[in-house]
């Protein structure tokens, strides 16, 4: 599954200190309102790869229906988000992260990458390519397998962080 964080930003690109986020995975079936709680976020500026989609709202369950108009929005969701004019936009993907936190991926400590992924979370990254450094055989070998064991955590539905989606090595 491919996960979609939707955050709502400022009009300086700048993160709300209201910031709103939801974790779903994509899907191209409509579902039915009787399926499951349809939400729906209106009042945003919808960023698509082929530009802003303005006056549409996003319509979704545990999974995303689509863009719908507000009005549409309002009869098929049992729960409204209002974005009040700010972005509604896809969680972001980092392809190069060595550590954050104080947490280096070349230690393989699982609580250093768990505390890396929870916190770039918070800052709309969804997922991450945990990034080695140039360091011995060895050391490359043990913090492969501690990606590789926190990739299957971070896959998880309940995990609390951006998900490793594999491994950068330099």
């Amino acid at each position: 599954d491919t996960f979609l964080t939707v955050w709502f930003f400022g009009l300086q690109g700048m993160v709300s200190p209201q910031i709103l986020w939801v974790r779903f995975p994509f899907a191209k079936k409509i579902c039915a309102k009787g399926d499951m709680l349809m939400k729906a976020i209106v009042n945003g500026r919808v960023l698509l790869p082929e530009g802003e989609a303005d006056g549409k709202a996003l319509l979704f369950g545990d999974r995303i229906v689509g863009l719908v108009s507000p009005e549409e929005a309002r009869t098929r969701a049992e729960e409204i988000l209002d974005a009040e004019g700010r972005y509604v936009a896809p969680g972001l993907v980092d392809v190069h992260m060595h550590g954050y936190l104080g947490a280096d991926t070349s230690d393989a400590d699982p609580q250093g990458v768990r505390r890396m992924a929870q916190g770039v979370l918070e800052n709309g990254v969804t997922s991450f390519l945990p990034t080695t450094m140039t360091v011995a055989w060895e050391e490359l070998t043990r913090a492969f397998e501690t990606i590789r064991a926190f990739m299957a955590e971070s896959a998880q539905p309940d995990f609390d962080g951006a998900r490793a989606l594999g491994c950068h090595a330099e």
